[in-house]
């Protein structure tokens, strides 16, 4: 839950009669340009930005309170260390 945690994120939240969700978007898109992952054929760093970078965090509850969490980002990977701490949060 840390783009919850972080500020940048704009959680909206829905109940049903049998669910309820959380449905939060945060951009990640980086202020510092730097190499991208997959183009093999670049000779220097990114030159600007064309479309932004996201991640999300869906959340699913039901009747009985269990939780359901997905999370989605605009990446090749993600470092152990942010996947350790992503989970130790939920």
């Amino acid at each position: 839950m840390a783009l919850a945690d972080s500020g940048r994120c704009n959680c909206r939240v829905r109940r049903g009669r049998r669910l309820a969700f959380w449905n939060c978007p945060g951009k990640i898109t980086p202020e510092k340009l730097f190499w991208m992952a997959g183009f093999a054929a670049r000779t220097k760093p990114a030159e600007g930005t064309l479309d932004d970078l996201w991640a999300k965090v869906l959340v699913l509850e039901d009747q009985g309170g269990e939780l359901c969490v997905l999370v989605t980002a605009d990446l090749l990977g993600v470092p152990k260390w942010l996947y350790d701490d992503l989970c130790s949060g939920l």
